[in-house]
């Protein structure tokens, strides 16, 4: 019953897998770091090979850093990603013993069409864009409205903890002032 865990497994648990969201209560040691870690959490990176190479899908022009831009962008990628998906379930069901090329290739697709979904349903103002090496990264601006889905996920006791927690600490969670 209990558990003690890092920010990373606490969300990725979610992200990847069911996510440990049974809990009654929750002790976020390391408060300070709670905002980071839902950024962290709902940060995208899109890399060339992937995209452009594998999936002959084309990132839109260089110059083009305006997240409205990929938002369209990413809803029209998800779609191709979903057809490959489609394309590698089917060849996985015919055979009996399915190459593990195969499935991991089908799950490559499948995170990639998280990736792109997070991207698709974003709102602009809220995600900054930046070029990287190897593609881009794109980042929530304000963490507090990815926090409950990421990291509180309704549990009904969570307490934070910190040596230097503040005020605009727990702000930048969405936790409001009368909690």
């Amino acid at each position: 019953k209990l558990v003690v865990t890092n920010y990373a497994k606490w969300t990725h648990s979610r992200k990847f897998g069911l996510g440990m969201d049974h809990f009654e209560q929750v002790i976020l040691d390391e408060g300070h770091n709670a905002p980071d870690a839902v950024a962290e959490a709902m940060q995208v990176t899109l890399n060339h090979h992937e995209m452009e190479e594998w999936l002959q899908f084309a990132f839109p022009s260089a110059g083009d850093n305006e997240f409205f831009t990929w938002k369209s962008w990413s809803a029209g990628a998800r779609y191709e990603v979903e057809k490959k998906m489609e394309e590698y379930k089917i060849k996985i069901e015919e055979h009996v013993n399915p190459r593990p090329t195969w499935i991991k290739d089908y799950i490559h697709l499948r995170n990639l069409c998280r990736r792109l979904a997070t991207l698709s349903t974003a709102r602009p103002q809220d995600w900054v864009v930046d070029r990287v090496e190897g593609g881009y990264q794109f980042d929530p601006i304000r963490p507090a409205i990815y926090a409950e889905g990421t990291l509180l996920l309704r549990i009904p006791r969570i307490i934070i903890v910190s040596a230097t927690l503040r005020p605009k600490t727990l702000y930048m969670l969405g936790v409001s002032k009368d909690k």
